[in-house]
C-alpha cells in the first residue's frame, strides 16, 4: 500500500455493506429485491468536482447517480440501492466512477461485487 505524496491529485472511491462495515456486503438476494450498499467518495484533486456513479450489470446500467460538486478533501457517503432481476450465481455488478462531465471512467476498472440473486 502507499500514500499519495503531498499535493497529489486523487479521488477516494470505496463501497461498504449496507449498515458502512466492510463485512456486510450483500452477497444473495431475491431478483427483484433491492441491494444496498454504503458508497464513499473523497475528493482530493485540489479542486471542486462533481461525481457520477453508473452501476452496471448485465452489459446494462441499472442505475446512476450523482454527488453534486464536492470541495477539496470533501467526502460523499451515502447508502445506495438497486434492483437485480434477473436469477443467477455470481452476477457481476459493476461501479464506474466518473468526474464532472467525463465520458471516461475515473479509473480503468470498476469497482465490482458478485451476488446471487435466486
Amino acid at each position: 500500500m502507499t500514500t499519495p505524496g503531498q499535493g497529489d491529485r486523487y479521488t477516494g472511491f470505496y463501497i461498504m455493506g449496507p449498515e458502512a462495515d466492510a463485512a456486510e456486503y450483500t452477497y444473495e438476494t431475491t431478483a427483484g429485491q433491492p441491494v444496498y450498499l454504503t458508497m464513499v467518495i473523497v475528493n482530493h484533486e485540489h479542486e471542486p468536482l462533481g461525481y457520477r456513479v453508473e452501476i452496471v450489470s448485465g452489459g446494462g446500467s441499472i442505475h446512476s447517480l450523482t454527488t453534486g460538486t464536492l470541495d477539496h478533501n470533501e467526502e460523499w457517503r451515502s447508502r445506495v440501492d438497486f434492483v437485480l432481476g434477473v436469477s443467477g450465481e455470481n452476477r457481476k455488478v459493476d461501479l464506474y466512477l466518473y468526474s464532472d462531465n467525463s465520458a471516461e471512467p475515473y479509473f480503468d476498472e470498476p469497482l465490482h461485487i458478485y451476488i446471487d440473486i435466486r
